[in-house]
């Protein structure tokens, strides 16, 4: 027979086995505190960073748009300054592709085939609804010619429309003067401006066109270094679309350079 402490042993044994194979409880081992194990900081770690892209020149819409509306803002603009030329293009339509490009020195020119009557160009990129208008300043040769700075209507798709729907309201610059024309789809009306500014060629002019909800159009031109001098005309043209795009016609014997394009929205026309 064996000694009894002989007989236990076994079972000691067994019982440390046991308890030694046993997983430990979630309050044996506490997960180590943020406090207790900082992170490493970025500037252990610095993160690669990219080189920011040039961006555009930003472009102050002169006195003379605030003092004509209240309420500002830019919607839209350009001033085809580190820009690709052929990303700024695509917003651009001409019934001649050759007739538009942007020059070296970051404008916008328009110059149609010497073999063709003229051509047709325009902004693509956003529709002119009411409360909105468009600036640019441009600068021409040709004043025995004509060419257009204007706004044609367009359907909810976007697309030009023509025959009888057909509406725009458009300044024609030829031999130095500028007229306001209204066109309804067959009908010519023709305006006059207030002012007696002369637009010479090789000269830089500032321009706005804009209308707002009642239907109250207004186009202006002056000079960037005598904004004193202006053309100012005005009208409500009842019954004309809501919708759309900058467009201008300009002869074969012209050429046209803008710049600064923009279109923006503003609150109200606070100049008659």
């Amino acid at each position: 027979m064996k000694p009894y402490y002989l007989l236990l042993l076994p079972m000691i044994l067994l019982t440390a086995c046991q308890a030694a194979a046993q997983p430990p409880t979630a309050t044996a081992t506490l997960p180590a505190t943020s406090t207790s194990s900082p992170a490493p900081t970025s500037t252990n770690t610095p993160e690669p960073t990219s080189t920011p892209e040039p961006s555009p020149t930003p472009i102050v819409l002169p006195d003379v748009v605030s003092q004509t509306f209240s309420g500002v803002s830019i919607v839209y603009r350009e001033s085809f300054d580190y820009v690709n030329k052929n990303e700024v293009l695509r917003f651009w339509r001409s019934d001649q592709e050759q007739a538009i490009l942007v020059t070296r020195k970051n404008q916008f020119q328009v110059k149609p085939l010497e073999s063709s009557i003229g051509t047709v160009f325009y902004y693509s990129g956003d529709i002119i609804t009411p409360d909105k208008g468009v600036y640019l300043t441009f600068k021409y040769t040709g004043a025995a010619e004509t060419f257009t700075l204007g706004i044609d209507n367009v359907d909810v798709s976007g697309q030009r429309v023509f025959g009888t729907e057909f509406r725009s309201v458009a300044t024609s610059i030829r031999n130095q003067n500028a007229i306001v024309y209204g066109n309804f789809g067959g009908a010519t009306a023709k305006g006059s401006f207030d002012g007696t500014l002369t637009l010479q060629e090789d000269t830089w002019y500032s321009f706005v066109l804009a209308y707002d909800e009642n239907q109250n159009y207004i186009v202006k031109s002056w000079q960037p270094d005598n904004p004193e001098k202006q053309l100012t005309y005005t009208r409500t043209w009842q019954d004309f679309p809501d919708r759309y795009n900058f467009i201008s016609w300009i002869s074969s014997k012209c050429s046209l350079l803008i710049d600064d394009f923009a279109i923006f929205r503003f609150d109200k026309i606070i100049q008659e």
